[in-house]
């Protein structure tokens, strides 16, 4: 469930630039423009636009084999699959790190 911990990093990154009215991140024919990042005082890093692929390259019989102390079933790793190819078309801000405990109930006591 790693990609659910990224999304919910990056919807709460983006709810906090919505809420003090960031700029668009990429503008057309200019640089991204970035403000007031520092005002959630979360280390933000820029995902610029490009392709990669996603996904795993081992089955997940195998991978369940080569980690038999996980105790993790096939099924653990089924959102691992099928490998795919990603686009990104837009820049866009992603928290450094996790977002904590602290950080998220600042947010939701800031934001109601």
């Amino acid at each position: 469930m790693r990609h659910s911990r990224i999304l919910t990093v990056a919807l709460y990154v983006s709810l906090i630039l919505g809420s003090l009215g960031c700029a668009p991140l990429a503008q057309p024919g200019n640089a991204p423009a970035i403000r007031n990042v520092e005002a959630i005082g979360i280390p933000l890093v820029m995902v610029p636009p490009g392709e990669f692929l996603m996904g795993g390259t081992q089955t997940a019989e195998a991978l369940v084999l080569a980690y038999p102390s996980s105790g993790k079933t096939p099924d653990y790793f089924a959102d691992e699959y099928p490998r795919h190819r990603v686009r990104i078309t837009k820049a866009f801000l992603l928290g450094k790190f996790e977002v904590t405990v602290a950080q998220f109930r600042r947010f939701t006591v800031e934001t109601g």
